[in-house]
């Protein structure tokens, strides 16, 4: 699918469009799976993630008019979905970033050999993130976001960013060299 839509998604989105009913659970049941995951990612709890992924839903079928086809509908839903968890955690007053008391150096990240990690034991450990860490990792990683822009996301300072993401770097390492080290 790349960058653009299929012929079978189009035709679903137009349908939604119109309110239908039976569209909107096909593009529901096409994506449901996929998103909850990411909601889970980001809040760390089964039910928060189903309330994230209802939420995120509303917010998709109410936003469905803006997306303009270009780029991939996955990646239009998958940001709509992230964003709804990072609004979940800041009204459930979950999510409370403590500045960082020093900024750390912007230094390149060192070369590492790939950790071979089946997907499964490495999302586990993500999830057991203390949740600021997992947060900034989620953006940095998943969602590709610099720490620029992950502090605007958050109202947050750059060091701050960079320290949670380093921190969550700190813990996946030792935890991955505890378990395979």
């Amino acid at each position: 699918m790349g960058g653009t839509v299929n012929h079978n998604a189009t035709d679903v989105i137009a349908r939604c469009l119109q309110n239908d009913r039976q569209a909107q659970e096909e593009l529901y049941r096409a994506h449901a799976q996929r998103l909850y995951h990411i909601a889970l990612q980001y809040t760390g709890d089964r039910d928060a993630a189903k309330d994230v992924l209802q939420d995120g839903f509303v917010k998709i079928f109410q936003s469905l008019h803006k997306y303009t086809g270009k780029g991939a509908l996955e990646g239009w839903m998958n940001r709509i979905v992230a964003n709804t968890a990072i609004d979940y955690l800041r009204k459930h007053s979950k999510m409370r970033m403590v500045e960082a008391k020093e900024q750390l150096p912007d230094t390149a990240e060192e070369e590492e050999s790939p950790i071979h990690l089946p997907l499964d034991k490495m999302l586990g450990l993500i999830k057991q993130l203390p949740e600021q860490a997992r947060i900034i990792f989620n953006l940095y990683v998943i969602d590709n976001l610099n720490h620029r822009q992950i502090a605007e996301k958050l109202s947050i300072s750059e060091g701050t960013s960079k320290s949670q993401y380093s921190r969550a770097r700190g813990l996946l390492k030792k935890w991955i060299s505890q378990t395979h080290g």
